[in-house]
């Protein structure tokens, strides 16, 4: 009974990462950058793993979330006209 109560959750475990876990990859993110000129936003930009993460860029809001409502992306990441000056306040 005692070796049944350390097994069982030892290939509980096992089940659980081999079913879920795991990295994820190629999950497109519809990326919306309102700063002009793009400073510290397209420095944020650069650095993000493109194995993961495939970035479509779009002009404004409303079609970058109508997009990701539809299930075409899986997140909008959005930047505002005065995110460097605003990131540095």
């Amino acid at each position: 009974f005692l070796i049944f109560q350390v097994i069982l959750p030892v290939i509980q475990v096992v089940l659980f990462c081999l079913a879920i876990g795991g990295d994820s990859h190629h999950i497109p993110v519809a990326i919306v950058n309102e700063e002009n000129p793009p400073a510290l936003s397209q420095h944020y930009l650069n650095h993000l793993d493109t194995k993961i993460i495939h970035q479509y860029a779009f002009e404004n809001m409303s079609d970058a979330m109508s997009a990701a409502k539809r299930g075409e992306y899986w997140a909008v990441i959005h930047f505002g006209p005065n995110f460097s000056q605003d990131l540095l306040k």
